[in-house]
């Protein structure tokens, strides 16, 4: 082979060198670029831009940390050459015995197998540890798992919590993906320096091998078309723009997930297919950044070929030509609608009832105050609230279950919804109870209008697991203006309002006043007092005198209520009763009776050898009789106190016999197989069934004092009496008669054949000193008590 030895032009040469310098200083800066660009999501740049992982994997150990509580953490990575997980990170190092144990449990039960191939988070609990898996992995391919040792209950952590982990870890492994390409990107980068020391040798010998400047310049073009595969193969996004915005440049990466020809992203063609909402706002983040020549992030919708928008997540960063001068913008660009899916669904299910579906608590409360703003701001402006709960709600939850509450919850709110206008806001605030916002009223009578439509709504059936379920509601109102009130005041005087509906009967609808405000002050000032009360034992008893209806003789007595209050003095149970039932703690306070009655007996028992025929009555409430441990308090009293159960009369109404009768009737016979007697007490004014009398364990029936009042004033008073007392006397039972006040009610009892009477006319209730002297005077003589009954 022969040899040009013609030697090439020096000028030739100095013009190749410049060629070979500027494409070496394009390729470090294109490959600068595209190792910056790779580096997205939330991950800080240089955390992928070092020789190790372990700084990704630290910050990611960080962000769990601030989710969840975590004694220990262990990251697993795949390893590129095998294919194989090994630990990349232990922490704290102590654990690392542990983790490893409990990874070869989760190996061994396929945990971390079925983790990885539905890249779902597991969380168990094994070997005594509560742990929580999870995969680390992007759309492409699994880069490794996390191993967490939790150090709180599963049960305490929020799905919303786990889907902001899912996100960490998903950007985890996205900066992993990131740290793996930067590797690649540095390791082209130094082939490229390799093939530039190359082509400096070249040069230096050029003058004197043409034939070698021939084989540089081969392995220039292998080199140039390596790696312009390389950008075309990358699984980023990649485009260059001029530096008038003119896009010359789309990977093929691009194209395919748009699929779109090259011709028609070209220029500013691209920018057509951006979401008309989202266009001004690109435009806009790329012309600041033209001006300072900066970088820019921005995120947009674009419309892919098939006519579907995509979010995208595109970085862009300006890189300069040979003699410095502002060339343009190379960036990169990632699909992130998953995310931003994820995102509107956390927002969602952060402001709306799951179970309805309809806007929840927090939505409510920002939409009240932005009605309220608007009506300070239009004075002319009205609104109003309504407090919606439905009635006895509890009955079907505790007799049916929950899961047909929770369908009848549903079933109501769209039933809810039906009724009310589009503008309107109906919320489910919480358990049974809903609120309707009203915008736009005209008028008071509008609101009203319209809660009555919905009244009118939930009259029809509705059908739950083939059961017709009849549900009504009460409702409270209450009106808003421009005059200054937050949202919580609002609620809470409509909740006033509708708890007064309730009191009135249940559905029914009431609108709220500042005298229900003071009323429910009042209420529960009082509440608080009875609490107070209870600790510091104001609650004693008296004691009324109970005797035979003939002859006046001593039967026994009825221990009656009183509360000693600190700045009211001495109130009767109509002054706190009804207070005490509602709010539950009547049943302290009625066990706290019961056990004081049950001393005082035992104590006169000790005292007085007449007292030892003596009975002591006691009143059970009706939220009494529903605890299942009443009767076992009941015995226990009796044991403590040394109180025969014979020596007790329990005296309960009959609607609280009724309300359950089933269980009722079981408790009644566990009381009444002890030798505990049990008296009906205000008989007539409820059920006043001869079938329940028949059925239950029943030993005294007690005269409604609004009967004895009656009798010689009207004739239909005295024939009720004496048609209760056949009754009692046909069926073995005895008849008291309470509140005789007169002489001639007494004598009249006496002619009717009834057993005992008890009033005012024979002795208020006394205290138990006074009670105690009077038995004392009996002296041991039962009819000497006939000579005590005041004349007249």
């Amino acid at each position: 082979m022969t040899h040009d030895t013609t030697r090439p032009d020096p000028d030739d040469a100095e013009l190749l060198a410049r060629r070979l310098s500027h494409l070496e200083a394009v390729y470090n800066s294109t490959l600068d670029a595209l190792s910056k660009a790779a580096a997205l999501g939330d991950f800080h740049i240089g955390l992928t831009t070092v020789d190790s992982p372990v700084p990704i994997l630290e910050e990611t150990e960080r962000k769990a940390r601030g989710l969840v509580r975590l004694t220990a953490v262990a990251f697993h990575l795949v390893d590129e050459a095998t294919g194989q997980f090994y630990p990349a990170l232990q922490s704290p190092p102590q654990a690392a015995d542990t983790m490893a144990a409990l990874m070869d449990t989760l190996v061994e039960d396929r945990s971390i197998a079925w983790c990885l191939s539905r890249k779902k988070p597991v969380i168990k609990a094994t070997g005594g540890h509560r742990l929580i898996l999870h995969p680390m992995a992007t759309t492409a391919r699994i880069r490794g798992f996390f191993l967490g040792m939790l150090d709180q209950e599963p049960s305490s952590i929020p799905e919303t919590t786990l889907a902001f982990l899912s996100i960490v870890m998903q950007y985890a492994a996205g900066a992993l993906e990131s740290f793996e390409l930067y590797r690649l990107i540095r390791a082209t980068n130094r082939t490229l320096e390799h093939k530039v020391e190359e082509l400096t040798a070249a040069r230096a010998s050029l003058e004197a091998e043409v034939a070698e400047r021939k084989e540089v310049e081969r392995k220039l073009a292998r080199s140039r078309d390596f790696h312009l595969t390389l950008f075309e193969r990358f699984p980023v996004m990649i485009w260059r723009c001029s530096a008038l915005g003119e896009h010359d440049y789309f990977n093929k990466t691009w194209l395919t997930f748009f699929g779109r020809p090259l011709e028609e992203e070209l220029g500013r063609g691209f920018l057509r297919s951006i979401h008309p909402e989202d266009l001004k706002q690109a435009e806009a983040v790329f012309t600041a950044a033209c001006t300072d020549r900066s970088a820019f992030e921005r995120e947009f919708r674009i419309k892919t070929a098939a006519g579907e928008y995509r979010w995208i997540s595109d970085h862009g960063r300006p890189f300069y030509d040979l003699d410095g001068e502002f060339g343009g913008y190379i960036g990169a660009a990632s699909d992130i609608t998953d995310r931003k899916r994820m995102e509107t669904e956390l927002r969602y299910q952060a402001l709306h009832d799951p179970l309805t579906n309809l806007p929840n608590r927090s939505l409510l409360m920002d939409r009240i105050s932005r009605a309220q703003e608007r009506a300070q701001r239009h004075p002319e402006s009205r609104f109003a609230l309504v407090f919606i709960d439905l009635d006895r709600f509890k009955v079907i939850n505790d007799s049916l279950g929950h899961l047909v509450g929770d369908k009848l919850l549903a079933s109501c709110g769209a039933r809810l919804g039906e009724a009310v206008r589009g503008l309107d806001t109906l919320a489910r605030f919480g358990g049974d109870e809903f609120i309707v916002l009203l915008e736009e009223i005209a008028s008071l009578g509008e609101a009203i209008k319209i809660v009555k439509r919905i009244r009118d709504r939930l009259k029809f059936p509705f059908v739950i697991e083939d059961k017709e379920l009849w549900v009504t509601a009460s409702f409270g109102i209450v009106l808003g203006g421009p005059r200054p009130m937050r949202a919580e005041e609002l609620l809470r005087n409509a909740n006033i309002a509708m708890y007064d509906a309730k009191k009135l009967g249940r559905n029914r609808f009431k609108v709220f006043s500042d005298k229900m405000l003071a009323a429910a002050m009042s209420w529960m000032n009082l509440e608080n007092e009875l609490r107070t009360g209870l600790v510091n034992e104001e609650f004693h008893l008296l004691y009324q005198p109970i005797v035979d209806a003939v002859d006046y003789r001593l039967l026994g007595f009825e221990a009656l209520l009183r509360w000693r209050h600190p700045s009211r003095g001495v109130l009767g149970p109509s002054e706190f009763i009804h207070i005490a039932e509602e709010s539950g703690q009547i049943v302290e306070i009625g066990h706290q009776a019961l056990r004081l009655a049950c001393q005082t007996m035992a104590a006169w028992r000790e005292q007085l050898a007449p007292a030892r025929d003596l009975t002591m009555s006691v009143n059970l409430s009706c939220k009494q009789f529903r605890q299942s441990d009443m009767a076992e308090r009941i015995l226990e009293a009796l044991t403590e106190s040394g109180l025969p159960p014979s020596r007790l009369k329990l005296e309960i109404t009959e609607s609280a016999i009724m309300e359950n009768a089933k269980n009722a009737l079981t408790v009644l016979n566990k009381l009444k197989a002890s030798g505990i007697l049990i008296a009906i007490d205000d008989f007539g004014t409820g059920y006043s069934s001869l079938s329940y009398l028949q059925t239950f364990p029943v030993d005294v029936l007690k005269i409604d004092r609004m009967f004895i009042s009656g009798i010689g004033r009207n004739k239909e008073a005295s024939d009720i009496v004496q048609s209760v007392v056949a009754l009692a006397k046909s069926l073995g039972l005895h008849v008291v008669a309470e509140g005789v006040e007169e002489e001639g009610q007494a004598e009249a009892l006496k002619v009717l054949r009834c057993d005992s009477i008890q009033g005012f006319y024979f002795f208020p209730p006394l205290p138990e000193a006074e009670a105690l002297a009077l038995m004392r005077r009996l002296d041991g003589d039962a009819r000497g008590f006939a000579r005590l009954i005041p004349s007249g």
